[in-house]
């Protein structure tokens, strides 16, 4: 954790726009480098995928999620639930 490896890679070429946010993040100073708390990535779900319900060791972090694409705002049909909380997917909006 910590690295990241962004140069003349499949991640570049396929999400430039993710390489410059986190190109900026770097040289402000915002990734935490070297440290097993900064790091990011992307996920693809496909359709009817679902992520069983968990949680993580500790409580030091907080999570970006930001959906690229989204079929549906609907969040029975494409969402996220947070402890007893519903919140839908909504392309290019982040839910921290």
């Amino acid at each position: 954790q910590g690295q990241i490896i962004m140069k003349d890679g499949p991640f570049t070429q396929h999400f430039p726009a993710a390489t410059s946010v986190l190109e900026n993040l770097r040289n402000e100073g915002h990734l935490f480098e070297g440290t097993p708390f900064g790091f990011a990535f992307l996920s693809k779900l496909h359709a009817q995928s679902s992520i069983a319900a968990h949680t993580g060791p500790m409580n030091f972090r907080l999570r970006i999620h930001l959906p690229l694409v989204v079929p549906t705002e609907d969040p029975t049909v494409c969402g996220i639930r947070v402890g007893p909380t519903k919140q839908p997917w909504i392309e290019k909006k982040a839910l921290v």
